[in-house]
């Protein structure tokens, strides 16, 4: 018997915020090859007389939505934040196969900076939308290019990872992260949760770098060596560090839920560790993180950790830090009759 989704895809624009019952989360964008006139009062774009589009990262998300209403059946709404700009957005959702569409109206104007558009899309989803499986955001927005509000919206969600058997919440490391920087280069290297495809789960674990002293980054790309499973649990990652060696090594510790086995009364848990040197591969790719170490001799059970403030908690005490090449990770597990329990690995960087 299939499972019966209810998604919610969210479109987030200038005017935009599209969400659908498999969840999904869409923006919009001001039409291509139409000419934009600026407020300087305001330094806002002039919107009388302009077509909005819908933005193509949330295209992609629609898209992604409708595959999976095939897949395993279900309800696809999109949904949108803004004004009457925001219809032929969600129009076309209608006309790419969305079964509903909702407009949040909001005569406010062009106020929607990241907190509070994931502000409204957190309330509604709280109120007038519950019981949605999936919320489907697309990657960013081709306006403001910055890629915050699915994270946001997951924190005041307070969506964390969670356990295949028992379908417990973990506390992990969002909004939180972790950064290191190459005392020889000046490489500031940034990791933290982001949420997979635009969607509540999977997490990830991703990667942004500086080499101009923060003045810009590069686009985040996501680096944990979790497999793929068609059980989408099963590929969390989560509470990510990072460190660089003397050598420029870059290296990144992180759990998952790899080695986990559906039925079994347990949510086994283990560390890892990856790591990619610039000079030898282009740490920007996926494919340049490699040799997984497992640092736990053993997976350990998250479902014997302690229930906390959002989620089962094995502690705080999680880092990495180098000496030379060789890098030294502290993490915290379970062992039977031992809730928080913490390890010292260290790892030979030769």
């Amino acid at each position: 018997m299939r499972k019966i989704l209810r998604i919610i895809l969210i479109t987030i624009g200038s005017l935009l915020v599209l969400m659908i019952l498999l969840p999904l989360v869409l923006k919009g964008r001001i039409e291509e090859k139409i000419k934009t006139r600026i407020n300087h009062e305001i330094r806002a774009v002039v919107e009388d007389g302009l077509n909005f589009v819908i933005n193509p990262y949330d295209e992609y998300a629609v898209e992604e939505a409708l595959r999976l209403r095939e897949a395993k059946g279900g309800t696809v709404r999109a949904v949108s934040l803004g004004g009457e700009a925001a219809i032929p957005v969600l129009r076309k959702c209608l006309a790419m196969g969305a079964d509903e569409a909702v407009l949040i109206k909001d005569d406010a104007g062009e106020t929607y900076d990241s907190l509070r558009t994931a502000r409204i899309i957190a309330k509604a989803v709280e109120l007038k939308l519950q019981g949605a499986d999936l919320l489907l955001f697309g990657k960013q927005a081709v306006g403001s290019d910055n890629s915050q509000v699915p994270a946001m919206v997951a924190e005041f969600l307070q969506v964390n990872p969670i356990t295949q058997d028992g379908a417990q919440r973990v506390r992990s490391a969002a909004p939180a992260f972790d950064v290191a920087i190459d005392r020889a280069t000046g490489r500031i290297v940034l990791v933290w949760e982001q949420l997979s495809q635009g969607g509540l789960i999977p997490l990830r674990i991703v990667l942004s770098e500086s080499v101009d002293g923060g003045a810009t980054w590069s686009d985040a790309i996501h680096v944990d060596q979790t497999p793929s499973n068609s059980e989408l649990i099963l590929e969390q990652a989560f509470v990510p560090s990072v460190e660089v060696s003397d050598d420029g090594t870059i290296g990144i510790t992180y759990y998952n839920f790899q080695n986990d086995v559906a039925g079994d009364s347990r949510a086994d848990t283990d560390h890892w560790f990856i790591h990619c040197h610039p000079e030898l591969a282009d740490c920007l790719e996926r494919e340049s993180w490699v040799d997984p170490v497992r640092l736990t001799g053993e997976s350990f059970d998250m479902l014997t950790a302690i229930p906390a403030n959002r989620g089962l908690f094995v502690g705080d005490y999680t880092g990495l830090a180098s000496s030379g090449s060789d890098f030294f990770s502290v993490f915290a597990v379970t062992r039977p009759g031992d809730k928080q329990n913490t390890l010292f690995v260290s790892i030979d960087g030769r």
